[in-house]
């Protein structure tokens, strides 16, 4: 395998200044997407100059596309297990000065809820080993209870709280309230209601600093889930994180997520107006600040962690809220991304990992042409069995990250089922994102929306009645599919997860044995995860012991049983303690 970085040694101290980005990882996407679509076009060309040529030409543009994300998806993962994931020091790692040492810059750490306050959360982040540092609370609570609870937690730890009368702009809203106008502060952190970050935090961010870099973003891991939902979904949280954000800090557009980030007050004051006042504010702040010169590193030896969404339900309103913040970003940000001074490689890393969300909208004329108007009219689009291959393939892309990292510690067993309940959830996402893009598209206003902390149980009737919507969408795919092409085959792929969402809303009624689950237990979820231990067999003749005889129970849920269960009763504990990890 090419190694990217052939120079690079763990041995060497620390660089001073951030090594210089190079567009090595996107050359490589951009030779394999232009080899497989020259291919394409040379043994289909011939269908583009029919009458239908037009419609196959933007069919195949949207093939292209798709294939253009799977490359990405498939070079990503490739390239940092070829050599980043042996880089422990980073090329932003720097040591402190003497000077810095003996000043210690001001930190503001700005802890930000609306209606979501985590006591226990807030309380762990206080435990910094560091001196220099002041606490706020940014309270755009609505409900008084949420307002009382802050006061008394704010007044037992003597941390001022902050409030406006105007609840505008968003989550950038409530920071530029709170920071526009101040020089008391050297650097501030955003904290969000369920995340908590370690006592080191700000001792080893602030190494990540220089002239040039004005945002420091640290890594995160998923909190151990309570339920099966939570339990089952975190895993891709724990891979995603060190493996992308590491590829897109050395070849890539490095941007704030949102949280677990300390941004210096040169930076933010060089950005006229702050955060721009826009839900996807992280990604806007980043683009505004790299146009004024500053960078974002991405810092992988401080590891936060965050809750992951306590439900199918809760999952679905921050993925709405994703889809709609990075239209919103589409709208306002296209033309000045793309006539900007950026690098074409930064620039095609912000198409790549935004665009897709939004651009599902666009998605529905492409399955409108393969299920309707094509087979209707017979047309042939000369597709071969090679290009029908590397679809399948990169449709199977995303995954590759998650099948690397989590194989060799929960088994070839958990994996499969981890990676079907992986297609079912995002698949049967794409009702909510092609609604979210389409009323985007019509003129609807982004709504910021909170991602519920609470769960409750959910009856087989009403998680049919939450997710009806998709079911219909489900059906509908298949009645038109069966009435234009007479089969099913095409949508497959969407159908199935569709019809499948209350059972996707159900897991989280099963709670995990012994665990509590959120960031009560972040302690473990800060823990290396180690490989599953072998499961000794006792001797032939004896009784099996008690441990051993409910691991077998268990096996006999690995397979078609839970969804009978869940559908009836909901899962047994039998296999919920066989899943986890």
């Amino acid at each position: 395998m090419l190694q990217w970085w052939p120079n690079i040694s763990v041995q060497h101290p620390p660089s001073t200044t951030p090594r210089r980005k190079k567009p090595t990882v996107y050359l490589v996407i951009i030779l394999i997407w232009l080899a497989l679509t020259g291919w394409a076009i040379f043994d289909i060309h011939q269908t583009f100059l029919t009458v239908w040529g037009p419609l196959c030409l933007l069919n195949f543009i949207f093939l292209a596309y798709f294939w253009l994300n799977g490359t990405k998806d498939v070079v990503y993962p490739l390239s940092y297990y070829s050599s980043l994931r042996h880089v422990r020091r980073l090329s932003h790692h720097r040591a402190l000065t003497a000077a810095e040492r003996a000043e210690e810059p001001m930190i503001f750490f700005l802890y930000c809820t609306a209606d979501d306050f985590e006591e226990r959360t807030l309380a762990e982040n206080l435990k910094q080993e560091y001196g220099n540092v002041r606490f706020f609370i940014l309270d755009d609570s609505k409900q008084t209870s949420y307002q009382e609870r802050v006061n008394a937690f704010a007044g037992a730890h003597d941390i001022e709280v902050v409030r406006r009368s105007v609840h505008s702009g968003h989550k950038a809203g409530n920071l530029n309230h709170f920071l526009l106008g101040r020089d008391d502060y050297d650097y501030f952190v955003i904290l969000d209601s369920d995340e908590i970050i370690p006592p080191n935090y700000v001792r080893k961010t602030l190494c990540y600093f220089t002239e040039r870099v004005g945002v420091v973003q640290c890594s995160h891991r998923a909190a151990v889930g309570g339920n099966l939902f939570e339990e089952t979904f975190r895993r891709g949280v724990d891979s995603h994180w060190p493996v992308y954000q590491q590829v897109k800090d050395r070849f890539g557009f490095m941007h704030l997520m949102g949280h677990g980030a300390m941004i210096s007050r040169r930076c933010y004051q060089a950005v006229p107006g702050g955060f721009p006042e826009m839900v996807a504010e992280d990604l806007c702040f980043s683009i505004e600040a790299r146009l004024r010169g500053f960078i974002t590193a991405f810092c992988a030896s401080v590891v936060c962690v965050e809750a992951y969404p306590i439900s199918y339900l809760a999952f679905k309103t921050r993925h709405s809220k994703w889809t709609q913040g990075n239209m919103e970003f589409i709208r306002h940000y296209s033309w000045p991304i793309f006539s900007s001074s950026l690098h074409w490689w930064e620039k095609l890393d912000i198409l790549l990992f935004t665009y897709n969300l939004p651009l599902t909208a666009v998605f529905v004329i492409y399955l409108f042409l393969n299920i309707v108007v094509f087979p209707l009219f017979g047309v042939n689009l000369g597709l071969t069995w090679w290009m029908l291959i590397v679809t399948v393939v990169f449709l199977l892309a995303p995954m590759l990250n998650d099948f690397i990292w989590h194989l060799p510690r929960i088994g070839v067993r958990r994996m499969f089922f981890y990676t079907l309940g992986v297609m079912l959830l995002y698949g049967s996402l794409f009702y909510i994102s092609a609604k979210a893009s389409l009323f985007a598209f019509l003129g609807k206003k982004a709504q910021f929306l909170v991602t519920p902390k609470s769960n409750t149980h959910l009856s087989l009737r009403d998680a049919f009645v939450a997710n009806r919507s998709e079911m219909l969408f489900g059906l509908g795919l298949c009645a038109v599919a069966l009435l234009c092409g007479h089969s099913l085959l095409p949508v497959l792929l969407l159908a199935i997860p569709a019809l499948l969402s209350p059972i996707m809303a159900l897991l989280s009624n099963d709670p995990v044995p012994g665990q509590k689950g959120g960031l009560a237990e972040h302690a473990k979820a800060a823990e290396p995860v180690q490989a599953p231990a072998q499961e000794s067999n006792p001797p032939q003749g004896t009784a099996p012991t008690k441990p051993e005889a409910r691991r077998r129970k268990a096996r006999l849920y690995s397979g078609w049983r839970p969804i009978t269960c869940l559908l009836t009763r909901g899962l047994p504990p039998g296999y919920v303690t066989y899943y986890r990890k």
